[in-house]
């Protein structure tokens, strides 16, 4: 069966990803733990800091193990019940009238849900945190992204505080950031390399297109037919 261009386009940004080890490592253990409490990682932080690309990540890591993951992403749908439900069944390949909880509950592994961009679902929280994730079975793990912190329902409920692990992104330091100095590392001009790390200030969405581009120079330089690899 051929690869569907959605797998390329992931492992590709697999490729590119760096860092948050710690990030990923908490959320393969959720994965991997069937008697874990954890059901809901909360990921929160400025915008650029790369909340989506972890999610990209974590839905990389779940293709490595079978399991499916739905995505919603607040930006392309309203804050209402009904128009979260349909994003949902479209994202999970469901008839129009299906229930995504009954379809859930009928699924006997592991599924992952990512509500991406949740700072645009204020209005909707409450329903989601009485009404939609309650209903939830136990096998599934959601993980929201936003770039508020949660709201004083999440924190202040003794139920949800065992349920919920909070994730705030913080910018990467030199250590979190090893898949992008190492290029730079074997390059022999420094200065060019410190010009990078001023005006990203250590934050992923930035130093990438950068790194990036100083390769596809470097493949020039080197003779390259071509800037981007593979391209012939």
């Amino acid at each position: 069966m051929a690869m569907e261009l959605s797998v390329r386009l992931m492992r590709a940004r697999h490729d590119a990803f760096v860092g948050r080890s710690r990030e990923r490592a908490l959320f393969r253990a959720a994965l991997s733990d069937a008697g874990s409490p954890l059901s809901v990682i909360y990921v929160f932080g400025p915008g650029g800091i790369g909340k989506t690309a972890l999610l990209g990540e974590f839905a990389y890591d779940c293709l490595e193990r079978d399991i499916p993951v739905a995505y919603v992403d607040a930006r392309h749908i309203e804050p209402s019940p009904e128009s979260f439900l349909d994003s949902l069944r479209s994202s999970m390949r469901l008839d129009p009238r299906d229930s995504p909880i009954e379809f859930l509950s009928s699924c006997s592994n592991p599924y992952v849900l990512c509500i991406d961009t949740y700072e645009m679902m204020a209005p909707l929280d409450p329903w989601l945190l009485e009404n939609f994730l309650p209903q939830l079975p136990e096998k599934v793990v959601t993980v929201v992204a936003g770039r508020e912190p949660p709201s004083t329902a999440w924190r202040s409920d003794p139920g949800w505080q065992t349920l919920v692990h909070l994730l705030p992104l913080r910018n990467l330091t030199r250590r979190g950031r090893p898949q992008q100095a190492a290029p730079l590392r074997r390059w022999e001009d420094c200065r060019r390399r410190g010009r990078i790390k001023r005006p990203s200030r250590e934050m992923p969405l930035p130093l990438r297109p950068s790194v990036c581009l100083l390769q596809a120079f470097r493949r020039c330089a080197q003779g390259a037919s071509s800037p981007w690899p593979g391209a012939r």
